[in-house]
């Protein structure tokens, strides 16, 4: 991958797009100012490097990850198709949920209504399952997909080292899905919206137990060579007081923190100032 300006050597170098580690990027930015930029900016760079990619649209729809991706010359839709991309949305997570949650409601009712007619009326029972334990599972099933994805090349040697291993009576490793498992390609995490995720918590415990989710999120797959993870939040006065503590340990677990703020005098939607704070080395894989 060539970066085509500073700013973008700048980023590439905060992603270690080459040597084996983990790596946190925290992207902070206002109600006022959206650091979404960065993450159109980060997931082009990780497609083009040949990364796995688990996107998890929060803020900005998946429609406008693909123009925006148009625009920069990386054909988005081709990457979920050839497997290189998975995407998780949490709307489309959380409304297949909400109709499962009604369908097992009627069918609670369907079943107790002679009960209910002979015994008076009664609360159907089955509480909905916690929204974040739904979105945890679907993005653990989305990395167990990706792990079988490798760039061409890679298959290629894959393939060639697959045929010397039979040739020598050896077995062959295989991923989650029964396929074979590709290992050394790294994988990025991209989540646009912690903030928006964090209202979804039953609890302050179960909100914390997610973020660590986040934070390691990849680390137990032994398929990926380095994960770099891509986690935004918003900071504002008005959040800081409820959100803060959780907010401080985002950015203690991050080896880079993004700051996007805006200018005074100027077009928050045109010029704002991003200060990057690198804060401890990424960790080896």
């Amino acid at each position: 991958m060539q970066p085509s300006d500073p700013f973008s050597e700048s980023v590439a170098a905060c992603l270690s797009l080459g040597p084996s580690s983990h790596a946190n990027i925290c992207i902070k930015d206002t109600l006022d100012v959206s650091g979404n930029f960065l993450n159109q900016i980060l997931l082009r760079m990780a497609i083009q490097a040949g990364h796995r990619v688990l996107l998890v649209p929060v803020e900005q729809s998946f429609e406008k990850y693909k123009f925006a991706l148009k625009k920069m010359g990386v054909n988005l839709q081709q990457g979920v198709d050839e497997g290189q991309v998975a995407v998780v949305s949490p709307v489309s997570v959380l409304a297949r949920q909400q109709q499962h949650h009604q369908q097992q409601q009627q069918q609670q009712s369907q079943q107790q209504q002679p009960h209910q007619e002979a015994q008076g009326e009664q609360e159907p029972h089955g509480a909905a399952v916690s929204p974040l334990r739904t979105l945890h599972a679907t993005m653990a099933r989305a990395l167990d997909q990706l792990a079988s994805w490798a760039p061409p090349a890679t298959q290629e040697s894959a393939a060639a080292a697959d045929h010397t291993q039979h040739s020598m009576g050896t077995g062959t490793s295989h991923g989650p899905q029964g396929g074979p498992m590709s290992v050394g390609c790294s994988l990025t995490v991209i989540i646009d919206g912690l903030s928006e995720l964090s209202i979804l918590a039953t609890s302050m415990r179960e909100w914390l137990s997610f973020l660590h989710y986040c934070i390691h999120l990849g680390a137990s797959h032994q398929t990926h060579a380095a994960v770099n993870r891509v986690l935004r939040c918003h900071v504002d006065d008005a959040l800081l007081e409820e959100d803060g503590n959780w907010i401080k340990l985002l950015e203690h677990a991050s080896q880079l923190v993004l700051s996007v703020k805006p200018l005074e005098g100027h077009i928050a939607d045109l010029d704002g100032q991003v200060t990057f704070s690198y804060r401890h080395p990424p960790v080896p894989a």
